[in-house]
């Protein structure tokens, strides 16, 4: 009987401390993290930006109309890769 609650106590003991050691991890983790937080930020912007430009696709024809007209060398080299990304983007985002 004493056996059985000696390891009772020991149980009850380790699991206090498995809790405790939780919790200064769970901190540790939060503070380590919270340089992520201004990257986290600008990702989110940026989805939601790639987003508002699928759901607006003719203001995407628009921004390409105005660089081709603006510089149509440069433009017209740079629409392949440009139009990979986007097919990137559109298969992600799917």
């Amino acid at each position: 009987m004493r056996a059985a609650l000696g390891l009772d106590q020991d149980l009850r003991l380790r699991q206090e401390r498995a809790v405790q050691r939780s919790a200064e991890l769970r901190q540790e983790l939060g503070q380590q993290s919270a340089c992520l937080i201004g990257p986290l930020v600008q990702a989110e912007r940026a989805k939601d930006g790639l987003l508002w430009l699928r759901r607006h696709p003719v203001y995407m024809a628009l921004i390409v109309a105005i660089v081709v007209a603006l510089k149509p060398r440069n433009a017209l080299s740079k629409l392949g890769r440009a139009w990979a990304v986007w097919r990137t983007v559109r298969r992600f985002f799917h």
